[in-house]
């Protein structure tokens, strides 16, 4: 199927629990953790595109304007991820949207040639995946047929069960360096020597 009315979502509302602070707000390069997703996900042609936040992370409210992304807050983060795939889902469900493209706010290195194999993958599958080595993973698009599933998702699981549900049809290669995930102060500083080598 061809996307015509995808809608974009990434998700920041993580607690950061291991980090210790706002991840999402710590400097990457020239950038904001957050604002590097930001930057990529404003190349893509989507009609809808929006982060889902948590209620204390206004900071992050003007940044998202400049890049035309709207702010979703998730009121009860601590419910895991699945609140805001929840939440996302039911954005793209409002705007009749045909897909949903779910982004990481903490995975500041995936190229925009990534999203739009994955967009492509989609268009051909019955839906799209990154795969690192042998595991299936985020970012992912997912067509309106499996928003009901996304829908009854629980806890911190995310979609894992329906990555691994299909064949290799779905999956996008990406690059090691490339689904760096900011979880600790270790890998901010390795995604700082990343960007310096010219990664992204």
């Amino acid at each position: 199927m061809s996307f015509r009315r995808l809608a974009v979502a990434i998700l920041a509302a993580g607690s950061g629990s291991r980090f210790g602070e706002d991840k999402l707000a710590k400097t990457l390069g020239e950038f904001f953790v957050l604002e590097h997703v930001a930057k990529t996900i404003a190349k893509i042609d989507a009609p809808l595109k929006f982060c889902i936040v948590r209620d204390d992370q206004s900071v992050h409210a003007a940044m998202l304007a400049r890049y035309a992304i709207q702010p979703i807050v998730n009121a009860a983060p601590d419910l895991g991820m699945s609140s805001s795939i929840l939440l996302a889902v039911e954005a793209a469900e409002k705007a009749q949207s045909d897909g949903l493209l779910i982004a990481l706010g903490d995975m500041p290195l995936v190229p925009a040639a990534h999203y739009a194999e994955l967009i492509r993958k989609a268009e051909h599958a019955p839906l799209a995946c990154s795969l690192v080595g042998k595991r299936r993973m985020p970012p992912a698009l997912f067509p309106w047929q499996l928003f009901g599933e996304l829908k009854r998702l629980s806890g911190d699981q995310g979609a894992r069960e329906l990555l691994y549900r299909y064949g290799d049809e779905i999956c996008a290669p990406l690059a090691p360096e490339h689904c760096l995930d900011i979880d600790t102060q270790e890998d901010l500083l390795a995604a700082q020597k990343s960007l310096a080598s010219g990664t992204k």
